[in-house]
């Protein structure tokens, strides 16, 4: 990687870096997701300042050029937060559920005879 593409990618990780951390001082993303983005932020960095861990993962994949290597980690990274976020979106799911079905019963024992209402 040239002296010229390792700063850009510098720039844009710095620049990815500030970015969540603003959304997070803003409330509109939560210090757990942060996380996540800010390594992914770090590991870019990592894989610009040395050439080995690119070199490394390019011959264990067996790419022939570094920018599939980057392809590849990028389509895995992508794979994975995809995963996560399916896991995050079912478990609320099941939560909802279980709400409005807590929010049901609630509704049906303050409207039956002699519930809540009536005794007031």
């Amino acid at each position: 990687m040239t002296s010229y593409q390792k700063i850009v990618v510098f720039a844009i990780a710095l620049s990815v870096a500030a970015f969540i951390v603003e959304l997070v001082r803003r409330k509109k993303l939560r210090e757990e997701y942060s996380v996540l983005w800010i390594a992914t932020a770090a590991a870019i960095t990592a894989v610009a300042a040395w050439d080995a861990p690119l070199a490394l993962i390019k011959r264990a994949i067996g790419a022939e050029i570094a920018s599939n290597a980057i392809f590849f980690l990028g389509i895995m990274f992508l794979l994975v937060l995809n995963v996560y976020f399916s896991v995050k979106v079912s478990l609320l799911t099941h939560r909802s559920i279980r709400l409005a079905q807590r929010v049901a019963l609630l509704e049906e024992r303050v409207h039956e005879p002699g519930g809540a209402r009536d005794a007031a």
